[in-house]
């Protein structure tokens, strides 16, 4: 439910990466859109120092924004923690301006305090006036069927009783399948790298390399706490005590208060750093980044064009760690005993690739975390920041001690070993595996998100993402599906509702 975004580099440099009408100032009219923001009532923001600017919100989009109405007292220290580091919170970290210590708006409706989500917003919005939308339960879409060049329809098959069934389209086919599995398809209909599909029995329709590679997504490392001083109550009394949970659902039921508006293990509490404000020592962390050979990255078999992507987008990051306005770390608490570090602006890439024509048969995703030996420097540049964090005055008074991965293991050795094993490849944020580049970069789509070389054919989702931002990506996506809309309907001669 966190509904951030990027910093306006991020998306800047989706542009640099060849996608004139996808940058910063491009896409801002579509977060607008798909938002309708609620701000928090002036008490209550001036009691948390919570701001915002209203030119940069939409407040007539499907997903409602806002902030939940309560928080937990000693979330102060976190910010107190920050501001003595030097740290400082931006008016509105929704304007491009990213870096600093904040509160994220959630996706959350203050009129019940509820979730807000593509469910509420779109589907339970529309149906009831959409006699010619169908939605097929249970089924797995299978391929693109492709005609002459040109995408037909879609054949998908009932998980249970696997009946397949086709269904054709007269304008274009849509593939929205998320990250993991828009690759998945395009390699099941023939589109994707020659060599891998014959391998696997598949006749090639159209040579595209880049379909499931540069997978991205955001590692994320939990280092452990035992709050020894932390007031009670606090977010772990809702699970060590069942009286109290009971009176604050209750309380949450009744009049939609209480720490139950809030999202559990989520909260809305969060510090995005530059590097530089992570770590005097970034510029030997962006000499080390340099240093690094390519080929010893990515395997000898990869498609050049892939590689040349790469070699742009690493060019571009490299510039960005050296910005204080772009965040290349998340750290993130509510009060729980573990504390996400979340590496924002990875180097490494992975790829999802089928090995079966069976479409019931889940691709290989191999989340290559860690391939940059880089990102794990940055890692262990943001735990050792935070441990400066707990050792600052403010979040002391909460008796912080670390339990894992321990206090003990202070040299980057021990660090560098102990955070291999402990460090998750995801922060659920999968992305960039059908990326918006030009095709001699390794692309899958181009600006208008229709597919190389298959007329008839556009993506629609996270995948095509050429670079993953530093933000949890779901208002980002809800601003590119409102892109495609547009998209879509000029190109189709379709009369656009007014929005602007």
């Amino acid at each position: 439910m966190f509904f951030d975004r990027g910093a306006t580099a991020d998306y800047d440099a989706w542009k640099e990466l060849g996608n004139p009408g996808w940058g910063w100032d491009d896409l801002l009219p579509y977060f607008k859109k798909s938002e309708n923001f609620t701000p928090a009532a002036e008490k209550f923001a001036q009691e948390w120092d919570i701001s915002w600017d209203i030119s940069v919100h939409g407040f007539s989009g499907a997903v409602q924004s806002s902030y939940p109405v309560f928080q937990w007292s000693y979330l102060k220290s976190f910010f107190d923690g920050w501001y003595s580091l030097g740290l400082t919170t931006p008016k509105d970290p929704g304007s491009g301006n990213k870096t600093g210590v904040f509160w994220a708006p959630s996706t959350l409706n203050p009129k019940d305090e509820t979730r807000s989500y593509s469910r509420t917003a779109h589907y339970d919005r529309v149906i009831q006036s959409r006699p010619n939308y169908h939605l097929l339960t249970n089924n797995a879409g299978h391929k693109i069927v492709i005609e002459e060049g040109r995408g037909v329809g879609v054949t998908f098959i009932h998980r249970e009783s696997l009946e397949v069934k086709t269904v054709k389209a007269t304008k274009e086919v849509i593939l929205a399948a998320g990250s993991i599995h828009s690759p998945q398809i395009l390699q099941l209909s023939g589109i994707g790298s020659r060599v891998s599909l014959r391998r696997l029995g598949i006749e090639p329709i159209y040579h595209l390399p880049g379909v499931g590679q540069n997978f991205q997504d955001h590692p994320t490392l939990y280092p452990n706490f035992d709050f020894q001083s932390i007031p009670v109550p606090n977010i772990g009394t809702l699970t060590s005590n069942a009286t109290y949970a009971a009176e604050q659902l209750e309380l949450y039921w009744s009049q939609r208060q209480g720490p139950y508006t809030i999202v559990t293990h989520g909260g809305n509490t969060v510090a995005f750093l530059s590097l530089q404000e992570l770590t005097p020592d970034y510029q030997r962390i962006i000499n080390f980044a340099a240093s690094q050979r390519l080929s010893g990255l990515y395997t000898e078999s990869i498609d050049r064009t892939v590689m040349a992507g790469y070699k742009a987008q690493r060019s571009l990051i490299l510039r960005l760690y050296n910005s204080t306005l772009s965040p290349v770390q998340e750290i993130k608490w509510n009060g729980e005993t573990a504390m996400p570090l979340t590496l924002v602006k990875p180097l490494s890439r992975g790829s999802v690739s089928i090995n079966s024509s069976d479409q019931l048969k889940p691709p290989v995703i191999d989340f290559g975390t860690l391939a940059d030996p880089t990102d794990l420097e940055t890692l262990i540049a943001a735990l050792r920041i935070n441990r400066a964090l707990m050792a600052s005055s403010p979040m002391q008074e909460l008796s912080p001690v670390e339990l894992s991965p321990g206090a003990n293991l202070t040299t980057d050795a021990e660090l560098r070993d102990a955070l291999r094993s402990l460090l998750l490849p995801t922060f659920s944020h999968p992305c960039c595996t059908c990326s918006m580049m030009p095709r001699n970069l390794g692309g899958v789509v181009g600006p208008d998100l229709l597919v190389y070389g298959v007329e008839g054919l556009s993506i629609v989702d996270a995948s095509i993402m050429p670079l993953i931002p530093a933000t949890h990506t779901s208002s980002t996506v809800y601003a590119i599906a409102e892109k495609a809309a547009v998209l879509i309907q000029e190109r189709h001669g379709l009369k656009a509702r007014q929005w602007l």
